[in-house]
């Protein structure tokens, strides 16, 4: 740990992500995911890192835990800077009901994958939710930032985990199903809600959504608060020759469209060097580093390489996380055959 954090720091890197959270592999040899599901292992290494960086470090937390604030706050009260959240839940995709073996397989057998995408959104925005505001209670002097991720393929998808806390929002299911120019759409969108609401900036709505998050017991009791009052300003009939009928009540349910279609529907807007040129402005400074908006490469095969993380800076992605590092290349075991997808047929990327 010490000897990569020495190294990359060496590289010119601004700022490190720690994947505390993978669940591919690492977890077999403890680490990635049973890190993050060890606070006490956690806040060991997390001290090892401390002491060696000089810039930001973020911890990337596992959504396969009880209760994630518990782990995040091991990270910060460790020294780190911030919070990356969530990584991917840990799934079985499936069975083949024709050859009784697990779906993907390789010869016939198969391992839990981490799940991902649009279905995962609502357990992200949850997570967040809890180390947002255990930030907040347990940290609330501090400069500690939060970075969410799960399910973003729309700047409107973005405004929820920023009304959430989130100083960052990372994307990388989505770059590898839309690529690279889908920054544009997510930067429109994002500036779009932001108009709808008169926000100049993205902190101005930061957390926004927070207060509104109590307990069932509470709900319970603002509900029946409510009912009461509604029956006290009920008013009765003089006589019955008032009565004109009941009034029928129409509920109109708005469906919500496919994302694909969303997403088509979302303005595309021109970036320079990653930033907006009018409307309001998308920049945010994150642990000290100045961003052209909060628009981040989440940890995966959209940042293997060079080539695709300098394509990612010339859309105009704010920040890209590089995937991933290590001193010895046969430990890197999950990310050649997911990169191999993102090549075509004649090997071009």
């Amino acid at each position: 740990w010490e000897e990569l954090i020495e190294r990359c720091q060496e590289a010119g890197v601004d700022a490190f992500e720690i994947n505390f959270s993978c669940p591919h592999g690492m977890p077999e040899r403890r680490m990635g995911m049973a890190m993050g599901q060890d606070c006490e292992l956690l806040h060991e290494v997390c001290g090892w890192i401390n002491a060696k960086s000089t810039i930001p470090v973020w911890a990337k937390m596992t959504p396969n835990v009880t209760d994630i604030s518990m782990p995040a706050r091991t990270a910060l009260a460790a020294g780190c800077e911030g919070i990356a959240a969530i990584n991917t839940i840990t799934s079985v995709m499936g069975i083949n009901l024709d050859t009784l073996r697990p779906e993907p397989c390789v010869e016939g057998h198969t391992t839990p994958g981490g799940y991902s995408s649009r279905a995962v959104k609502p357990i992200a925005l949850a997570k967040c939710m809890s180390i947002a505001q255990m930030m907040r209670h347990d940290f609330p002097h501090s400069a500690a930032s939060l970075s969410g991720l799960g399910g973003v393929n729309t700047g409107r998808d973005a405004a929820e985990f920023i009304l959430l806390g989130s100083n960052t929002v990372q994307v990388c299911t989505g770059v590898m199903l839309y690529g690279y120019p889908l920054i544009k759409k997510l930067c429109g969108g994002l500036q779009a809600f932001m108009q709808q609401h008169d926000f100049a900036s993205v902190e101005q709505f930061r957390g926004a959504s927070l207060p509104y998050f109590t307990t069932h017991h509470e709900l319970v009791r603002m509900q029946r608060e409510a009912v009461e009052a509604k029956k006290k300003a009920r008013v009765g009939l003089a006589k019955d020759d008032e009565w004109i009928g009941a009034r029928r009540c129409r509920r109109t349910f708005r469906c919500r469209a496919r994302q694909d279609d969303v997403l088509a529907n979302e303005p595309e807007i021109k970036l320079v060097n990653g930033a907006v040129t009018s409307g309001p402005s998308l920049a945010v400074e994150v642990n000290g580093l100045k961003l052209p908006n909060p628009f981040v490469i989440g940890s995966g095969p959209p940042g293997t390489n060079y080539a695709v993380m300098k394509k990612a800076f010339e859309e105009g992605w704010g920040a890209v996380i590089a995937k991933t590092v290590s001193l010895d290349s046969s430990k890197v075991i999950n990310v050649t055959p997911r990169y191999a997808k993102m090549k075509s047929s004649d090997g071009k990327e």
